[in-house]
């Protein structure tokens, strides 16, 4: 589940800070970029797609 705004928390709206850029799997051969966030209010992990 996507948030509507970059960095905002899908389950509480609180801000989300950057844990970093990393690629994940999609299918055996294809790659995605992504944001990792963690919420600071609720502690929620969440990525959004670049």
């Amino acid at each position: 589940m996507m948030s509507e705004k970059r960095g905002i928390c899908p389950r509480c709206g609180g801000e989300g800070v950057v844990l970093g850029n990393p690629v994940i799997k999609v299918g055996k051969t294809r790659g995605l970029r992504v944001v990792v966030h963690v919420c600071k209010n609720c502690h929620l992990v969440f990525y959004e797609e670049l």
